[in-house]
């Protein structure tokens, strides 16, 4: 059995998980990282890669767990630790590659993310291209969406190659470009209040000075419609957040 938690980029505001038991592949693992002052955020991993997850909840004390699958339905405590860690900027994890947005500088999506910012003057201008792009060129992939299993997580390089995406693969392909060229940025999962029914995942974008929410998924049903999408959503947009990325 492999079980690694990496405090290497605590600094950076995220941590790797490693877990995987070759004996039972079949069986999967589970990490809560729960924050003292906040929430807990539960998340599956097991596939023997490093996992790498937020610490969203800024400075603090939070316990990592890792959970091993015992049978269909249950799951037990095989690995904990606890940390504090302090930050300097608290929303730093925002401008992290992490699991869910996974983004490397030699991606073609995150080069491309640069080259058509690199004129930009301000983070406003940069947001501004890459929403322009996104909603004009990247179509919602239904037959994925019918499809979708649970544990999918979007490869933003595919998405920018096919220029397909379902929710999830719009708001990690946006976020993680807005994060590559300094913008912090964090994908939402949850709830909202219009339009869209079910479970949906959008963003929350800092900028000048305020988090912004933004959903680049609804925008590009109405730019493809020939309508005005609003940039900045409303208060009353989101009905319920379940987790932040």
């Amino acid at each position: 059995m492999i079980l690694n938690i990496n405090q290497s980029k605590i600094n950076q505001g995220i941590i790797g998980v490693t877990a995987y038991d070759e004996t039972t592949p079949q069986f999967d693992f589970r990490v809560f990282i729960d924050c003292v002052r906040s929430h807990q955020y539960r998340y599956r991993i097991g596939d023997g890669e490093e996992d790498w997850f937020s610490l969203q909840s800024g400075s603090g004390e939070y316990k990592i767990t890792i959970l091993n699958q015992i049978n269909a339905t249950q799951y037990k405590p095989i690995k904990a630790l606890t940390i504090n860690p302090r930050f300097k900027d608290e929303d730093i994890y925002a401008l992290q590659s992490n699991t869910y947005m996974q983004w490397r500088g030699d991606m073609k999506c995150i080069q491309f993310a640069k080259e058509i910012t690199w004129s930009c003057y301000n983070d406003m201008m940069k947001l501004q291209v890459l929403w322009d792009w996104i909603t004009k060129n990247i179509d919602y992939d239904n037959p994925l969406a019918e499809t979708i299993k649970y544990g999918y997580t979007p490869d933003i390089e595919q998405i920018f190659t096919n220029k397909k995406a379902i929710c999830f693969g719009y708001s990690a392909l946006f976020g993680s470009m807005l994060r590559s060229v300094g913008i912090k940025a964090k994908m939402v999962h949850g709830y909202v209040a219009n339009l869209v029914s079910g479970f949906h995942a959008w963003n929350e974008v800092y900028i000048d000075g305020q988090w912004q929410t933004m959903d680049v998924t609804m925008d590009r049903s109405f730019v493809k419609a020939g309508k005005k999408a609003i940039l900045f959503k409303s208060k009353d947009f989101v009905k319920e957040v379940v987790n932040y990325y």
